[in-house]
């Protein structure tokens, strides 16, 4: 338990540092058991500056910070849940940088934005 707490407060000083918004961030396993109520459902997910995406049965879903148009649903809006990003149900893998996102799909093309 004493490793626990510890680690726990090493990763906030650590996000203080850093400037990062570690408010919500899981510290253990158990804490993640029971944090998505679609846990079993998602293949794949990543995280960005301030957006993430995730791909769910091959669906791509976006959802963040907007303002340079990193979730690839041609807004500039913030989106404070999951958006569809197009209607393409290939996506296999998907990774996110601080402004932008890359897809692959399952026929060999990557996209990026």
């Amino acid at each position: 338990m004493k490793k626990i707490v510890l680690n726990s407060i090493a990763l906030s000083i650590l996000c203080i540092l850093l400037g990062l918004s570690c408010l919500h961030a899981q510290t253990n396993r158990r804490n993640a058991k029971s944090s998505n109520a679609y846990r079993g459902q998602y293949q794949r997910i990543a995280a960005g500056g301030g957006h993430s995406l995730e791909i769910r049965g091959g669906v791509l879903w976006d959802w963040g910070d907007n303002h340079l148009g990193q979730l690839g649903d041609g807004q500039i809006t913030y989106r404070n849940s999951p958006v569809q990003i197009g209607t393409a149900t290939n996506w296999v893998s998907v990774s996110a940088g601080e402004y932008h996102s890359i897809g692959l799909r399952s026929d060999g093309t990557l996209w990026a934005w």
